[in-house]
């Protein structure tokens, strides 16, 4: 029976041990999600959505007029400076 010598099985072993870096697998999957990080708010919907029914944006702001005609009234006249004072000069 013949003996065979693989005279490539060293660089072989190599190459696969290249293959299968772990460290370079870490770098790799570190500069995926160093990219996914950073694109994550290019994708991410940051504005809400505009709405859907604009009866209901309408009857909000209605609401909120009222609330602040409400506070106004409620706050009394506008303030005017008192004309009788005497003016402090620096």
């Amino acid at each position: 029976m013949p003996i065979r010598i693989n005279l490539l099985a060293e660089t072989q072993a190599a190459e696969e041990l290249r293959r299968k870096d772990p460290v370079k697998r870490a770098i790799l999957v570190a500069a995926i999600l160093v990219v996914l990080v950073a694109l994550w708010p290019a994708f991410s919907n940051s504005n809400p959505p505009r709405q859907k029914r604009p009866e209901l944006a309408r009857y909000k702001m209605e609401k909120h007029r009222e609330g602040y005609k409400e506070a106004v009234e409620a706050s009394g006249p506008p303030l005017r400076p008192n004309r009788n004072l005497p003016h402090s000069r620096l």
